[in-house]
């Protein structure tokens, strides 16, 4: 399972909702989808939220990875 720590408690997250990349900060490009939302709880501080979600793919049987380079204007 993948976690992710520090999302805010504003955003409004169900159990099976599908966890996408959003873009900002420009490591990867928006849209791509890293699995489904199986679990979140306040975290630690209780004004943010961890969250726990079942990945899209096994990384362990991923064999060629196709890598696409996006640029922008």
């Amino acid at each position: 399972r993948l976690q992710f720590h520090g999302l805010p408690l504003s955003v409004n997250i169900t159990i099976g909702d599908t966890v996408i990349t959003s873009g900002l900060g420009g490591t990867f490009p928006a849209g791509l989808i890293l699995g489904i939302a199986t679990e979140f709880y306040p975290s630690s501080n209780e004004w943010l939220w961890d969250i726990e979600v079942k990945a899209a793919v096994n990384f362990l049987s991923i064999e060629e990875v196709f890598i696409v380079q996006m640029h922008s204007k």
